[in-house]
């Protein structure tokens, strides 16, 4: 059953059609029946991928927050495997090895990133700020 609207795109059963590659293409996105709805959040995924991989700006926003989250990780265990080398750490007598493996575990890793989301987001929001 057919939805009778001017600006409907109708969603194929196929995905090899072009998907849309705006916002304001995908409010035009209508299911014309129910056998296609799968094919319609295909699409509608499709087009998500599209802006943010072929979006200059949005591509330029990902690589940012990428690249400033991974340094705000690599600080946070530079400062952990710094601290197991001090005086009261069992670095020093354990050796790097022993280091290495204590300060990378998976708990350290969910704060670390955790932490990094955090420090974006106060970054981002001073830098809209000032």
């Amino acid at each position: 059953m057919p939805i009778k609207e001017a600006n409907t795109a109708r969603i194929p059963a196929t995905i090899a059609q072009a998907l849309p590659r705006n916002y304001r293409q995908w409010r035009n996105i209508r299911v014309a029946d129910q056998g296609e709805q799968d094919s319609a959040i295909l699409a509608i995924m499709g087009g998500i991928e599209n802006y943010f991989c072929y979006n200059p700006l949005m591509k330029k926003a990902l690589w940012r927050a990428a690249i400033e989250t991974s340094f705000i990780i690599f600080l946070f265990y530079a400062n952990l495997l710094m601290g197991e080398f001090t005086h009261s750490g069992k670095g020093q007598q354990n050796g790097l090895s022993w280091a290495v493996g204590d300060v990378f575990t998976t708990t350290n890793f969910a704060i670390a990133l955790i932490a990094a989301l955090i420090g974006y987001v106060v970054f981002e929001f001073l830098r809209s700020k000032f």
